[in-house]
């Protein structure tokens, strides 16, 4: 009994360490605690104590069956290691070009391709004007010639190509009409291709200034736009700034 008591430290440490142990430390207190009451009384009462203290034995039991983690061997089958193919880079990459204008007179390196028509027959008509593309030409380099001095237009990189669109813009009206392209006001314009991407103006082959056109009487341009080679251009539209203000311009330039 002297040991009971010396090591009963120990025993309430070593219970503490899971539910179960304190469960069961509290019944064996019950128990001792029952037999020192009851001792002394009727049969009758210490079979009912007895029947009570069953219970919680058969109690504590079950709890400790459903706690104990079930040693069936379960099958794991063993880790896949799947090496994840190497990224690849797509060839067909969409070359936005930059906005910035180009640099002139500047000697080429190599000839240039030839042009390659594309079909045209188109022709826009405002109120103010007869907007008519009269060709569309597909070239590495352009030497400007409706500007009053000539010059070289190149492309900004080495994929790229430059899409000319030759305008002739009439006047309808019955009165002098005047458009406005010197260097801070120009005919801006945008190019579509088949996938959706736009393309800013990269270039103007035209007189700047102020320019009169009489009733009738018609004026020539050139729109220069630079665009990866693989690009297909779709649509032009452009803005003409005249003395009534501007007039938006729109057109296929597929034919189809």
């Amino acid at each position: 009994m002297n040991n009971f008591f010396q090591n009963t430290p120990n025993i309430i440490a070593e219970a503490a360490k899971s539910p179960l142990g304190i469960f069961a430390l509290m019944i064996i207190a019950l128990s001792i605690l029952a037999f020192f009451f009851f001792r002394a009384s009727s049969d009758k009462i210490r079979a009912s104590i007895f029947f009570l203290m069953f219970i919680g034995v058969v109690s504590f039991g079950a709890a400790t069956l459903h706690s104990v983690p079930s040693t069936t061997p379960v099958a794991v089958s063993p880790p896949t290691h799947e090496t994840a193919p190497p990224k690849q880079e797509p060839n067909d990459k969409k070359h936005i070009p930059e906005t910035s204008k180009p640099v002139h007179d500047i000697p080429e390196k190599s000839q240039p391709n030839p042009p390659q028509n594309l079909p045209t027959s188109h022709e826009v008509v405002t109120d103010l004007w007869v907007f008519q593309i009269i060709d569309i030409q597909e070239m590495s380099s352009y030497r400007t010639h409706y500007s009053a001095e000539e010059s070289n237009v190149n492309t900004h990189a080495k994929n790229d190509k430059l899409l000319i669109v030759e305008v002739r813009l009439k006047n309808r009206t019955e009165r002098i009409q005047s458009i406005h392209t010197n260097n801070w006001s120009r005919i801006a314009f945008t190019i579509t291709d088949k996938e959706g991407l736009i393309y800013p103006e990269w270039s103007f082959d035209g007189r700047p200034g102020r320019q009169q056109i009489a009733p009738g009487g018609t004026v020539k341009f050139a729109l220069i736009s630079n665009l990866p080679k693989e690009a297909i251009p779709v649509s032009l539209a452009c803005i003409i700034v005249d003395d009534n203000g501007t007039s938006k311009i729109e057109t296929l330039l597929t034919g189809k």
